[in-house]
């Protein structure tokens, strides 16, 4: 068929072979490409998660480290702040406090063994089976002293009432916001080898792993026998009457448990005091009895150094005069 001439252009008609014809529709490879770019689109979305939990991994890693830093620099402004409070510390008070035997309470005021017994229920009634000459036996019951140290039924002449912050210091009590020496909680119920060596700055209490516990700071009070400490100590109180000494030893006041008399200073290491959970001493009193044997501690050479017993203060809040106290601890480390 001939071409038509149109204008100088041919034109080839409608339904010609070889035609061209415009495609309607995507084909396979159209699909496969689609797929290509939203396979990189998903890949570039995971790389931006990645990046995106990098980034919040680093900001919470430098949060933590603000964090140390802040409360290190809260720490150095508290201790500035103590170097500061510390010379009127000591130029108004000095350093009067010293625990050992010469700050031992001498006379005992029976009204405060009585607040104390009753504060901490110390008082209990034990059955005692009596065996007579003829075979028979008899029950009896007896009133006993707990001691807060080993946790043993004592008889009450073996149980001392102890001043926690010392009677001697009774003017210096508000020092330590106390209302009066004799507050109950300035004591606790210790049996006399016990009371002795508190007195002394041998052991202290510390607050550890959710308990206040005894830790022995003289190594050669660990081997020494609780009871055997406690029957010299007795024995030397009664030794200007012979008499008397004798009654003391033959009484009950040794008649105690087999666990307990073979019960020495070094088994009370890390013990928890056995005290009612809602019934505790004051913290501040049992705080500053540690610094102070801490530092006597060091002074007699049973630490070589203070970091030797280190622990973390448990004061008491509110108290109005602890920041004196505290800031005149914490430069007067040996």
């Amino acid at each position: 068929m001939a071409e038509v001439q149109s204008g100088g252009k041919r034109k080839r008609p409608r339904g010609q072979a070889g035609e061209e014809t415009e495609r309607v529709g995507g084909g396979p490879h159209d699909t496969d490409e689609s797929k290509n770019v939203m396979d990189k689109v998903l890949e570039q979305i995971g790389l931006l998660s990645n990046s995106v939990n990098t980034l919040s991994g680093t900001v919470n890693s430098l949060d933590k480290k603000m964090r140390r830093i802040l409360k290190s620099q809260k720490a150095h402004a508290q201790a500035l702040k103590a170097l500061e409070l510390s010379a009127q510390f000591s130029a108004e008070y000095g350093d009067p406090f010293e625990y050992s035997e010469g700050a031992a309470t001498e006379k005992r005021d029976p009204d405060f063994r009585k607040r104390v017994i009753e504060f901490y229920g110390s008082e209990v009634a034990i059955k005692i089976i009596k065996k007579r000459s003829s075979g028979k036996t008899k029950t009896v019951f007896r009133k006993r002293i707990v001691c807060a140290a080993t946790g043993e039924p004592m008889p009450a002449s073996n149980v001392i009432a102890s001043h926690l912050f010392k009677h001697l210091w009774a003017n210096r009590k508000h020092q330590l916001d106390l209302d009066s020496i004799d507050n109950p909680r300035n004591g606790l119920m210790l049996c006399k080898g016990v009371e002795s060596a508190y007195d002394n700055s041998q052991p202290s209490i510390i607050q550890k792993d959710g308990g206040l516990r005894i830790h022995i700071l003289d190594p050669s009070l660990k081997s020494i026998k609780v009871l055997d400490h406690t029957r010299s100590l007795l024995a030397d109180r009664f030794q200007e009457h012979d008499d008397e000494g004798i009654k003391a030893r033959n009484s009950d006041v040794f008649r105690n448990e087999p666990d307990f008399q073979s019960m020495t200073f070094g088994d009370l290491e890390g013990r928890a005091l056995v005290l009612p959970v809602h019934k505790q001493p004051f913290d501040r009193c049992l705080c500053f009895q540690a610094h102070q044997a801490r530092k006597r501690a060091v002074g007699l050479g049973w630490l070589s150094k203070a970091t030797d017993f280190d622990f973390d203060d448990f004061w008491s809040e509110g108290a109005s005069y602890l920041e004196k106290v505290r800031a005149w601890q914490a430069t007067s480390r040996p």
